[in-house]
């Protein structure tokens, strides 16, 4: 049950994107947040990409490619677990995490 309603929900965050995804520059990430909500509706999960150079970036689930963005994680950043969305969804409310940061 749970997969089909993710899959439901990327079908309609595909449908329902209204905004370009910002450049991700994969190769300068210094560390990558994840920030997780319900107070503004339906629980949400959005990251910020810290650059080198001290630059950051956020990706919301209104960008087109959000969800290729998080699928792409696990191959990018192995140490990411592959169960971090569901255990932030678990949560109540908000949640903070960091997925990955470089040494």
């Amino acid at each position: 049950m749970r997969k089909s309603i993710k899959a439901i929900n990327r079908a309609i965050r595909r449908l329902t994107a209204t905004e370009l995804c910002p450049t991700i520059r994969w190769d300068d990430i210094l560390r990558i947040e994840a920030l997780g909500t319900d107070a503004f509706g339906a629980f949400e999960i959005s990251l910020t990409f810290i650059y080198a150079d001290n630059s950051e970036v956020s990706i919301f689930v209104h960008h087109k490619g959000y969800d290729k963005i998080l699928e792409s994680l696990a191959e990018r950043f192995p140490s990411i677990p592959s169960t971090w969305h569901d255990e932030m969804a678990q949560q109540p409310w908000h949640v903070e995490r960091v997925l990955y940061e470089r040494d």
